[in-house]
């Protein structure tokens, strides 16, 4: 699921007819209706294709990827719906599997509008790079490909960006005894190791089991590295899990939960989202005898569960994927169990204060008129004459940075779309409402 600038959410899945399965693109309106105004009815439908990531544009283009037949493709439409024909052949770009790109596991927009997808292929990690027309990246890896070989079956779980670029990838492998186990390694801008990374450029967090399910993966405002992984009790049949903080450059960072872990419990985490200040959302799967329950957490900056954070668990639905919207609430998305009928599609929205409690009570700094349409104004009594903020949006991608002078200050978000912003300055953070 992604959102638009104007809070319509665009959600891919998958849907069966008479035994046939269509990949299928929905559009909702904020308040949870069908946007009619989309594609047929509100939907948009393809027989050939298995509709898998969907990454969103600035200018609320989006990109779907995922596979037709053994290959995979990437497509971008416009903002409503229709395919944008300037990317690629006709909109399309198919990434052959004989290239050995076999599994799609991420898809990244990066800040310059190029792509890159994260996958494997046997015992090959596999990266590849597209500019923004759909052409491939030839100053990337080699010919726009980079690879890491491991000696042992991998599965790759998923990659992110830190930052100046550096790509990061969860992965595991298979040890000796046929456990799992988690590794990391990291690749600079330009698809070769780095080898400044863990021991020449991979770092091992000493995490095995018998069959590890998930690792979830985030950076967090620090450039620190959140991860939450899930492992099978096979002999109990239930699920262990732990989220863990690894600090940038790689290692376990002692200061999160008890030497660097929190256990989660009977949990199977799906998803990271890393709030502003840093506490940390947790989505993913309550287990039971038939499957899981869609339910998230939170999680404070130092690993400790958020006591004023109400764990969400929706009992009649399985979790597909989750969502910070722009006005700090919560979107599950998941779909009904088999045994209750005929299946369908389920998105739940929760509250949530993207700040803590603590983080409202700030003094002698003030922003008004608050929301506002295009100038906010600053004001404040730090010492320092020249003090450094950034506006950071809910995923906390920097807007705008800048140095606030004398007392007051004017910031000028004309052309920034409207939503929840913060603004940080000294150690301090404000919300923002452009409307």
């Amino acid at each position: 699921v992604i959102e638009q600038s104007d809070g319509k959410l665009v959600v891919i899945g998958r849907v069966e007819n008479s035994s046939e399965f269509y990949g299928s693109i929905t559009r909702y309106l904020s308040n949870g209706d069908i946007d009619s105004s989309f594609g047929t009815d509100g939907s948009f439908y393809s027989i050939s294709e298995n509709f898998t990531k969907i990454i969103s544009y600035n200018d609320d283009k989006f990109m779907v990827s995922g596979n037709v037949g053994d290959d995979v493709f990437l497509k971008r439409y416009l903002e409503n719906g229709v395919v944008d024909t300037s990317f690629g052949p006709d909109g399309t770009v198919i990434i052959n599997s004989n290239n050995e790109f076999q599994n799609l596991r991420s898809t990244i927009l990066l800040e310059n509008e190029k792509i890159l997808l994260i996958g494997e292929s046997g015992d090959s990690i596999i990266l590849i790079k597209y500019l923004e027309n759909g052409s491939i990246d030839t100053a990337f890896g080699n010919n726009g490909i980079a690879n890491h070989d491991i000696e042992d079956d991998n599965r790759v779980f998923n990659g992110t960006i830190q930052n100046e670029g550096k790509i990061v990838i969860s992965a595991k492998y298979d040890l000796i005894n046929s456990d799992d186990s988690i590794f990391f390694i990291r690749f600079l801008e330009d698809g070769t190791i780095d080898i400044d990374f863990g021991v020449n450029g991979v770092f091992e967090p000493n995490i095995s089991d018998e069959f590890i399910y998930t690792n979830a993966l985030a950076i967090d405002n620090s450039n620190r590295i959140v991860a939450a992984f899930a492992n099978y009790d096979a002999y109990n049949e239930v699920f262990n899990s732990s989220a863990y903080r690894i600090l940038p450059d790689g290692e376990i960072d002692d200061t999160f939960g008890t030497n660097g872990f929190k256990e989660l419990g009977t949990f199977s985490p799906k998803s990271l989202i890393i709030q502003t200040n840093n506490r940390i959302l947790v989505g993913g799967g309550h287990p039971f005898f038939e499957g899981s329950y869609l339910a998230m957490k939170r999680l404070l900056d130092n690993g400790n569960f958020d006591a004023s954070f109400t764990n969400i668990i929706v009992p009649f639905a399985q979790p597909s994927s989750f969502l910070l919207l722009n006005n700090g609430k919560v979107l599950g998305i998941g779909y009904t169990f088999e045994f209750d009928g005929p299946e369908n599609f389920v998105l739940s929205r929760y509250n949530n204060n993207p700040l803590g409690i603590e983080d409202h009570q700030l003094e002698k700094f003030s922003v008004y008129p608050n929301p506002s349409n295009e100038i906010f104004k600053i004001q404040h009594d730090f010492l320092v004459t020249e003090t450094l903020y950034q506006i950071t949006d809910v995923l906390g991608k920097i807007i705008t940075i800048g140095f606030l002078k004398n007392e007051q200050t004017e910031i000028n978000l004309t052309t920034v779309k409207s939503g929840i912003y913060f603004l940080s300055a000294s150690n301090k953070t404000i919300k923002l409402i452009k409307n």
